[in-house]
């Protein structure tokens, strides 16, 4: 039964002033004449308009990204050249594309970086295939062929910092300790040759018989199993003791090297901003891959400086695969409880679960950035799924609240969701073309380099590069909650018809792209748009023209995607459960969270949720536990938040040198108390209420609940 939430009459059909969409006579895309915020009306501002609210410290343009600290001359000269490149972007999209968005009916995000034409969004860096090379170049130098981890691990910052300026979304190092494998065993067997070179000449020195000094050249052949160890003279005691030393040479070494790679990825800037940088791991099983793991969450765990202070990046997400680490007596397990702790105490890291993702993508890429996923691409010689240098060309996000108040039946609506995702359609062929005429030499590090995996001359094209899936563009969406409140209330998570029509829509999504792909080969996909301020846009766009809605504008914000409204209180089992039905149709990247009371002396609570997701067909996943400090009281936990931001609820600090805010602003964490959100944001994130408290005990039951059938 329908519960349609009231809309004002004389606004509800508004945008059938213009043409209309097709020749069902549904609504035409809005033309507002009032400027806006972030991918702003530059239709109607002019350039003097749009610099004059960000010298006046509109907060819109401030604050739209928690990643980018305005108070800084580097930010703020980007945010300048953001308003810029708005105003001229928008004169050189498509005309329906332009009008569209200026309205409100779709967001072509990331206009800011969309002049000059080429630049592409977020990618899996393609490290293997750069630390493979011979020789190659990277910014003015160039490198010869990397053998140790700590060279290594030295050169990932500088390719992170490299890629940040020629890119505008995130960068992923996917299976890092797959990939750093090699490189910790070369530091190995030099550690090894150097133990033994010391061992033989302290025996020797003893007088022990039989015992010769190794030099140098013989220590390493028989480090790397070259040579024959009793043969030079290396007996059992001296080879134990040899092999011991080595290892914790070795751990230290690579426990040392990510910490470098900690401080150096939170040190350098690119656009105005720190490199959004996503890490994962978890499946590696030989030693040299478990030291890495190990490494990389004791770093996190331990914090930065003398306070300890949660960092933000990099993004860590564990990988989970029945057999390496889901169970105990896994080869992994013990990490996994590492990465549970480590969770507890810092909230990254996020989770997937390998299984899970190839159900639903065919093979296991780790999401670019915080949230949006590859589609399944083959190597046409080999035959084999393609991971690595392969990026994402842009995002184009629909706005499902609006589509629903425009109509009046959810059939009206699928038709109007089609006709919408025409134009967003046109925004995406218009950026693959735009990439495809980049040239090499504009971004060396991309294509030259060869984080996009491959080693072009500077002066080629980017050209098929981005044809026949290797690059992908993702179709976006938000408010599923509010578009289905339109007509069903907003409490309808209970009700059948509504779940059902919930699916319905992004079901249908996905059937366009995938249509979409089969007629061009163009990688297109459906993406769980994350909305850090589309959230805040939208949902001002439209009270302007629809007033306060319940549930829908009147709230402040939209919700994220499907995801399930923030205010309903449900059970870390019943979330996982709704959620996990809108998975199959967002292969294009989406992210799971609930949000619990600190698990931190409380790991099997903690295991039982992460298992729950697993078991639910969840893919990508976080739990989000409160991790704020307050350095002048010494509180932790959980902090208050009014108009004016966030506070100590204990002694009510609310200076930024003297407290810690870190809290998940969409797919990543913002440290709230040095770089401020928009207020939507603001207000979606102070709505969300706990899906486990203290004193709740998930167990094996709330497992069990997870996978029965979908309400």
């Amino acid at each position: 039964m329908s519960h349609m939430s009231n809309v004002n009459s004389n606004e509800t059909m508004i945008g059938a002033r213009g043409s209309a969409d097709n020749e069902s006579g549904l609504p035409a895309p809005l033309i507002t004449p009032t400027g806006d915020n972030a991918g702003g009306n530059a239709g109607v501002e002019t350039i003097e308009q749009r610099l004059g609210g960000l010298f006046g410290g509109d907060e819109t343009k401030t604050k739209e990204n928690a990643n980018k600290d305005a108070r800084l001359f580097s930010t703020f000269r980007d945010l300048e050249a953001g308003e810029v490149s708005r105003y001229y972007a928008l004169q050189q999209l498509p005309e329906r594309v332009s009008g569209a968005h200026v309205s409100g009916d779709i967001h072509f995000h990331d206009l800011d970086y969309t002049v000059p034409g080429g630049m592409f969004n977020c990618m899996l860096v393609d490290l293997p295939f750069i630390l493979s090379r011979e020789d190659f170049p990277i910014g003015n130098t160039r490198v010869k062929h990397v053998r140790s981890v700590e060279t290594a691990t030295d050169l990932i910052p500088q390719i992170a910092a490299q890629v940040s300026v020629g890119q505008y979304g995130g960068q992923t190092y996917s299976k890092l300790d797959e990939v750093l494998e090699p490189y910790v065993m070369y530091t190995y067997r030099r550690e090894l040759a150097r133990a033994l070179e010391n061992a033989t000449r302290v025996a020797a020195e003893m007088g022990v018989a039989g015992v010769e000094p190794l030099d140098k050249s013989v220590a390493l052949l028989v480090a790397s199993g070259e040579r024959d160890r009793m043969a030079a003279g290396v007996g059992e005691k001296i080879w134990d003791m040899s092999v011991a030393e080595a290892k914790k040479r070795t751990e230290s070494i690579v426990y040392d090297s990510m910490e470098g790679v900690e401080y150096a990825l939170n040190t350098v800037q690119g656009n105005g901003q720190t490199p959004f940088v996503t890490i994962s791991f978890g499946l590696a099983t030989s030693w040299a891959g478990r030291v890495v793991q190990k490494a990389i969450l004791k770093v996190r765990i331990n914090g930065y400086g003398a306070r300890s202070k949660t960092p933000v990046f990099p993004k860590l997400v564990y990988m989970l695969k029945e057999g390496v680490n889901m169970r105990p007596g896994d080869p992994n397990y013990d990490v996994k409880r590492l990465a549970l702790y480590c969770a507890s105490k810092r909230i990254y890291p996020d989770f997937q679960s390998v299984d899970n993702t190839v159900r639903d993508l065919g093979f296991n890429p780790t999401s670019m950035g915080c949230r949006s996923f590859l589609s399944y691409y083959e190597n046409p010689e080999t035959g084999e799924p393609v991971e690595y240098g392969r990026f994402n060309v842009g995002v184009v996000t629909l706005n499902l609240p609006r589509i629903a108040m425009q109509t009046e039946s959810t059939s009206d609506f699928m038709r109007l969701l089609d006709a919408r995702a025409g134009i967003v359609r046109e925004a995406l062929d218009w950026r693959f073309d735009q990439v495809r005429e980049a040239t090499a030499s504009q971004s060396p590090i991309h294509y030259v380099t060869g984080a996009a995996g491959v080693a072009m001359s500077p002066s080629d094209k980017v050209g098929d590069l981005v044809e026949g899936g290797y690059a992908t563009a993702s179709m976006g969406y938000i408010g599923v909650y509010e578009a289905v409140a339109r007509f069903y209330g907003g409490d309808w998570y209970g009700n059948r018809e509504a779940v059902e029509f919930s699916v319905n829509i992004v079901r249908r999504l996905d059937e366009l792209a995938r249509s979409w792909k089969a007629e061009s080969g163009r990688g297109y996909g459906v993406y769980g748009t994350p909305s850090e301020s589309l959230c805040d846009r939208f949902a001002r766009l439209d009270t302007r023209l629809f007033g306060d809605v319940e549930n829908i504008t009147n709230k402040g914000y939209y919700q994220n995607s499907f995801h399930v409204d923030v205010r309903k209180n449900m059970s870390p089992f019943e979330k996982w459960r709704v959620e996990a039905q809108y998975l199959p149709y967002t292969t294009g990247g989406a992210i799971d969270y609930v949000e619990t009371e600190t698990l931190l002396k409380n790991p099997d609570a903690l295991e039982s949720i992460v298992d729950a997701a697993v078991a639910a067909g969840v893919r990508y996943f976080g739990v989000n536990q409160p991790v704020s400090q307050c350095f002048e009281c010494d509180y932790s936990g959980e902090f208050a938040a009014d108009v004016r931001g966030f506070y100590c609820p204990d002694c009510g600090e609310r200076d930024e040198e003297k407290i810690s805010v870190v809290r998940r602003v969409c797919g990543y964490l913002g440290s709230f108390a040095d770089r401020p959100v928009v207020e939507g944001k603001r207000k979606e994130i102070v709505a969300r209420v706990k899906h486990l408290r203290a004193g709740d005990a998930p167990d094996a039951a709330g497992v069990a609940d997870v996978v029965s059938p979908s309400v």
